[in-house]
């Protein structure tokens, strides 16, 4: 909904195969309350054989050279550490916070049994269960606090709250209903679970969530 990517990509004609990509998503972003061009830059990769070739940067300088055709503000990108140096040195990205990420065991016996395999973790997990309560006490609503509903789609709604969102941040990522729905809803490749908190027409907050693999565990 922000635009055509913004694609690079090396060709080995030796072995004629695609050998490297970078890529830059157009994305909305409102700065001081200004809709403004960004872009973020993700799935930037070369294939292993090519490394040291100078072909990840060298595609990277082509992306941003088109983004700044293109009257792209700025770009941003959350790195992984193999991409993280060469972003800040040789496409001068600046480093300016780290993302966390936080964990939270909903099942905390089966949670042990993963970790723990085995005579130890089945002794282990009993007690994480115990303490299961303790960590999902009862959630009390305050009243007038609006009702909570499953979202099929995006309406209008979610651009009004957009909108108010901007006004409490210098920057922040405009997401309104066209982002939204092309995000979580119309991605064929992602299945998520949608809810909204409503206080009649109005939208006061919404959440998004996937079930996914990682490394074993079903989060």
């Amino acid at each position: 909904p922000s635009g055509d990517v913004i694609l690079w990509l090396a060709h080995s004609l030796a072995d004629n195969a695609l050998v490297g990509q970078h890529v830059l998503l157009p994305m909305r972003f409102h700065v001081d309350q200004v809709e403004t061009k960004s872009a973020l830059s993700f799935n930037a990769l070369v294939d292993p054989r090519y490394h040291g070739q100078g072909i990840w940067t060298g595609l990277g300088r082509k992306a941003h050279d088109e983004a700044t055709d293109r009257g792209t503000a700025m770009t941003y990108g959350i790195p992984n550490p193999n991409s993280h140096r060469p972003m800040v040195r040789e496409l001068e990205y600046r480093a300016v916070f780290d993302v966390p990420v936080l964990v939270k065991p909903l099942n905390p016996g089966q949670a042990v049994r993963k970790v723990m395999p085995g005579l130890l973790g089945n002794l282990a997990a009993p007690a994480a269960d115990l303490i299961r309560p303790l960590m999902f006490p009862k959630a009390r609503v305050p009243a007038g606090a609006g009702t909570v509903e499953p979202v099929d789609r995006f309406d209008a709604g979610f651009d009004v709250l957009a909108g108010r969102a901007a006004t409490r941040y210098r920057v922040l990522l405009l997401r309104n209903a066209a982002h939204l729905n092309w995000r979580y809803v119309d991605c064929p490749t992602r299945t998520t679970r949608r809810w909204a908190v409503r206080s009649g027409e109005r939208v006061d907050g919404y959440a998004v969530l996937r079930v996914t693999d990682f490394r074993g565990l079903r989060m």
